[in-house]
């Protein structure tokens, strides 16, 4: 009896010690969720607002965006780099609409980007960034075919565009894939403007080059993600906490069963 006595109470005990984590964590879920989902709407106000024109109230919206970005540092996991971009594409922002003479194509431009970015912080299925796959791939195959017929003005121009639309995904796509692919696809955007701008013009390479960066693109728009920037299992994951507290019950549970009939045995 005093072996039972023992085993409930040590089980009723550990219930009630760890039922205030499972709560912690409950809440830590629904204000992450909150917070995805105001990252979300102030985004796309954002966009809106500066469409209309309405850039006092686009930055008012942007100076809480900002305030709530800041807060997911304890829910998600980031690398440094994706960060840092990330955070210097909302700051970039709220100085374009802080300027004493707005340009409003630069001030759009802004917003499409940082909706991007949040978007792919919102909606890691289906992301905004990844529709522009398309057009991503023909600007590349433009430049190659341009490279290959030699046409160094007409590569300029198209590698300022493609390069335009890489800086607006680059937020996005960091935040998907490991520091290295953005890097790698840096180099090779930073190798193609110093020769679209030299006297003479290495072609191979910048043919080389650009297949490198046709096959990245593939990669980085159809590859398996990195997802850098997801949930991960640690104290403050409910799933990982409850999973944690089921098995420690169950072997809290079986190991007072296994005594208990141990104990009724040798009472036999």
């Amino acid at each position: 009896m005093v072996k039972k006595f023992s085993c409930s109470i040590l089980v009723i005990l550990l219930i009630v010690s760890l039922s205030f984590p499972i709560s912690s964590a409950a809440e830590l879920k629904n204000d992450g969720t909150n917070r995805m989902d105001t990252l979300d709407r102030l985004s796309q106000e954002v966009v809106i607002l500066t469409e209309k024109g309405q850039l006092a109230a686009a930055k008012g919206k942007l100076d809480e965006l900002a305030e709530v970005f800041t807060q997911l540092g304890t829910e998600k996991k980031i690398s440094i780099e994706a960060l840092e971009l990330a955070s210097s594409t909302i700051v970039q922002g709220k100085r374009a609409l802080a300027d004493t003479t707005p340009d409003s194509k630069e001030i759009q431009w802004h917003a499409t980007r940082i909706r991007i970015l949040i978007d792919a912080i919102t909606h890691s299925n289906q992301p905004l960034w990844k529709s522009y796959h398309t057009t991503y791939l023909e600007q590349v195959s433009k430049m190659h075919h341009l490279a290959g017929r030699s046409q160094q003005e007409d590569l300029r121009k198209a590698l300022q565009q493609n390069y335009q639309l890489y800086i607006t995904l680059k937020p996005a796509i960091a935040l998907n894939h490991s520091p290295s692919t953005v890097q790698m696809m840096d180099s090779l955007y930073y190798f193609l403007s110093q020769q679209s701008h030299e006297q003479k013009v290495q072609w191979e390479a910048v043919q080389q080059s650009l297949e490198q960066l046709r096959e990245l693109t593939g990669n980085v728009f159809l590859g398996k993600e990195q997802n850098t920037f997801s949930w991960y299992m640690s104290s403050n994951s409910p799933m990982a906490m409850i999973s944690m507290i089921s098995f420690i019950l169950v072997t809290v549970l079986s190991y007072c069963a296994w005594r208990m009939y141990r104990g009724e045995r040798m009472g036999v």
